[in-house]
This record gives C-alpha cells, structure tokens and sequence, in this order.
C-alpha cells in the first residue's frame, strides 16, 4: 500500500505542476498582448510627436512680424476693416 500513497503523492505534484504551467502560460499570453498593445500605443505616440515637432519647426521658421500679419492680417487689411 505504500506505494499506491507515493504513486499518488507523484500524481498530485504532476497535476500541480501541470495547473502551475498553464496558469503561468495565461499570464504570459496576458503579458504578451499588454506588450502588443504597448507597442501600438508608442508608435501612434510616435507619429504624433513627429506632426508636433513639424509644427514646431514651421512656426520657428516663421517670423514674429509675419505671425501677427497671419494672425491679424497686414495694416493696411486692418485700416480697410475699419473704414
């Protein structure tokens, strides 16, 4: 009898390790789409910083003067506004 008990006791750690296993291949499998997800949320991220930084560089470009002139338009455009 003492060898159906160790038998046994064998059987209970395999299905232990076999719960252990897959329990640890969801997690991994969870881990693995949070990553995916991750990356796709970088690259948009990404692409985002790049129209920024675009942006940026045009409005460095751009004078003052000419800012407020496309903001607020010339004086004379100003002067003919108000007549």
């Amino acid at each position: 009898m003492p060898e159906i008990t160790d038998i046994q006791s064998k059987i209970r750690s395999t299905i232990e390790l076999y719960e252990k296993l897959v329990r640890l291949e969801s997690h991994i499998a969870e881990i693995d789409s949070n990553l995916s997800d991750s990356y796709a949320r970088i690259k948009s991220l990404d692409k985002k910083l790049d129209s920024e930084l675009k942006d940026i560089e045009a409005l460095e470009k751009v004078g003052i003067k000419s800012l407020f002139y496309k903001t607020l338009g010339s004086k004379e455009e100003q002067l003919d506004k108000e007549r």
